[in-house]
């Protein structure tokens, strides 16, 4: 699940469509990472393609869910969407994320993250978090 607090305030009483895009990005990049077996942080989405829907209040718990349409090589493409409990969909979403990009010059502790599942709440995340994935105010 996914919570937009106030931090992801735009118009009164409503999410911002940044933050929206933001989140499903965000799954767009790790179903990426996911796809080709790699750890977490070894390539980057270049493109996302985003459709708001629905506007989304502050306050509300929304999910994401996200699947790989096709890989190619290094090209991974993507599509996410974000719904209420009920199937309403508020957006929806298509990326590329290209494997195997170096970023940064240096290799640092970021780039030694690996994948932790945790079988109970059925949540993929990287070692690197400090706190619950579900537990941040976007």
């Amino acid at each position: 699940p996914v919570f937009f607090g106030a931090a992801a305030e735009s118009h009164f009483g409503f999410c911002h469509g940044g933050a929206m895009t933001s989140a499903m990005d965000d799954i767009i990049g790790h179903l990426g990472f996911v796809a080709v077996g790699q750890g977490p942080w070894t390539g980057a989405t270049v493109q996302v393609n985003c459709k708001l829907s629905k506007p989304v209040s502050v306050g509300q718990v929304l999910k994401i869910d996200g699947r790989v349409v096709r890989q190619e090589r290094k090209k991974v493409f993507t599509e996410a969407t974000l719904s209420d409990e009920d199937g309403n969909l508020y957006a929806s979403a298509e990326g590329l994320t290209i494997m195997g990009a170096k970023l940064q010059k240096e290799e640092s502790d970021i780039d030694r993250r690996i994948w932790v599942f945790d079988e109970s709440s059925r949540i993929v995340s990287d070692s690197g978090w400090e706190m619950s994935p579900g537990s941040s105010d976007c």
